[in-house]
């Protein structure tokens, strides 16, 4: 992970190359890469032996999921989803996976439910997805139980 003022840098977005950017790029993933289905995002990964970054994130929104507001309201969520989580990782996500060098590229693909999702929802799924991924800890889950207990509040 990067230090000093490159960390804040950083954590405050994506630079270029944390960014899956070309087509060949997101067409290697889903030919080569694995997929994991949840009901807001799909998932694409592609663990990569040499990278310029141990992670990359690329954000699919098409057209299905409703118009230019709706999408990019949904990429800014899915950005903010992988700015909150992949950095922490300590190493990177895959650290301890692989050897050193390596990274992952990540595809995010956007459902049309994901626009009427909450917040929590959508980061729920986006660790439930990461966790089945083995890029980290599926002890996310745990978090999500005592959230779920208060809001269904007796009276």
């Amino acid at each position: 992970m990067p230090s000093g003022s490159q960390k804040d840098d950083f954590l405050r977005d994506f630079s270029r190359e944390r960014r899956l950017c070309r087509s060949s790029e997101f067409s290697l993933v889903k030919g080569k890469g694995e997929t994991f289905k949840g009901r807001f995002m799909i998932l694409g990964l592609l663990r990569r032996e040499t990278a310029a970054a141990d992670w990359q994130v690329g954000i699919i929104a098409s057209r299905k999921v409703g118009g230019a507001v709706e999408r990019n309201r949904v990429r800014r969520r899915f950005r903010e989803l992988a700015r909150l989580d992949l950095p922490r990782q300590g190493g990177g996500p895959c650290s301890g996976r692989q050897a050193e060098g390596a990274g992952i590229w990540l595809v995010m693909v956007a459902r049309r439910a994901a626009v009427t999702a909450s917040w929590e929802e959508l980061q729920r799924e986006w660790r439930k997805l990461l966790g089945r991924a083995e890029i980290v800890p599926q002890q996310h889950e745990q978090h999500e139980q005592p959230s779920g207990g208060r809001e269904g509040g007796s009276s």
